[in-house]
């Protein structure tokens, strides 16, 4: 069964569950071609059609072969799909937003986005690549990477920020959308405050804002202060980030609510939190690259939790980021 729709400020449809694919062709535990395949797999077989890529994730060129072998069957048109892309700290400068986007395009194989997001509130210094190839050099990672000269400035605390005003970038991104390039456009890891103000000159609203939501982290008053703008909010990491949880922290799979509801339901503690974000009217992109776990997060439309499974999960947000961008090796920036 296909992921309800929701329409978009932009006039354009999104379907409410997708899938992430983060963090899939960088993994040295996944074989060469896992992406293509975890792609190709979750379109054609489990029904996804929405699909959250990055440059930064750095396998847009993988997502790009899955895609292709679902598209030359013939069998689902490019027109039922919805793929995101991200833009990459490094190129937020006017300049370099669309030859970021070109290169993202390149790499999926594919004309236009439906929906192209400012993957993060700050500018890092530029990043040269090869714009003639798909995919990159063995080794190259922007976010990692110091820029040469350095960046030398007293209110930057990371040698690799840059001075880019976001308005400068957000103009940019509007401009991908006069020439077809995007869709939609959006804003990823904003704050309100960041959101407000860019709503003060923005031509072309943001249509989506992606931040990270789960049960433990409900961003409530953000999804209330959306819904005011007409802004879609969507999930990152929608069942809790096993990637960055330290040790000693709660895992939000092994909550024994989520357990206690799934019980009630047949269903398993991520089929109950993505129910949940359903529910609220929020979209999720799981993360995955098990088969099983494909199917299952895509075989949540036949049950629907009460209000009172609604409250007992929403009880559970306290307000904890697995995602910290102040952390050292991270920005340095407490963005929240």
């Amino acid at each position: 069964m296909a992921a309800p729709l929701v329409r978009l400020n932009s006039g354009h449809s999104m379907p409410l569950v997708g899938l992430g694919t983060y963090d899939g062709g960088a993994n040295p535990q996944n074989p060469p071609g896992t992406v293509a395949r975890t792609v190709e797999f979750a379109v054609a077989e489990c029904g996804v059609r929405m699909l959250d890529c990055a440059f930064s994730y750095l396998n847009e060129a993988e997502v790009g072969d899955g895609l292709q072998s679902v598209l030359q069957r013939g069998t689902i048109p490019r027109e039922q799909l919805f793929v995101i892309s991200k833009l990459a700290n490094n190129y937020h400068r006017k300049e370099h937003v669309e030859m970021a986007l070109r290169k993202s395009l390149t790499d999926l194989q594919l004309e236009y986005v439906d929906l192209y997001l400012m993957h993060w509130p700050l500018a890092f210094k530029f990043i040269p690549f090869d714009v003639t190839r798909r995919g990159f050099e063995k080794g190259f990672n922007p976010h990692c990477m110091m820029p040469d000269p350095p960046v030398t400035h007293p209110m930057l605390t990371d040698p690799r920020h840059d001075r880019v005003p976001i308005r400068e970038t957000w103009e940019a991104m509007e401009a991908l959308v006069d020439k077809g390039l995007a869709r939609s456009i959006g804003v990823a890891n904003f704050t309100p405050a960041l959101l407000h103000d860019l709503l003060t000159y923005a031509r072309i609203p943001p249509a989506v804002v992606q931040v990270e939501v789960h049960p433990f982290c409900a961003q409530g008053t953000l999804h209330d202060y959306l819904k005011k703008l007409g802004i879609q909010l969507m999930a990152y990491a929608p069942l809790g980030y096993g990637q960055f949880k330290l040790s000693g922290e709660r895992t939000l799979l092994q909550d024994v609510t989520l357990a206690q509801v799934g019980n009630r339901h047949g269903k398993s503690p991520a089929q109950v939190v993505l129910r949940w974000h359903l529910q609220r009217g929020v979209a999720a992109i799981p993360k995955t690259v098990v088969p099983s776990e494909l199917r299952q997060n895509m075989q949540i439309f036949d049950f629907e939790l009460s209000a009172d499974d609604m409250e007992a999960i929403s009880s559970l947000d306290i307000n904890f980021h697995y995602v910290r961008p102040s952390d050292p090796g991270w920005y340095e920036v407490p963005l929240w």
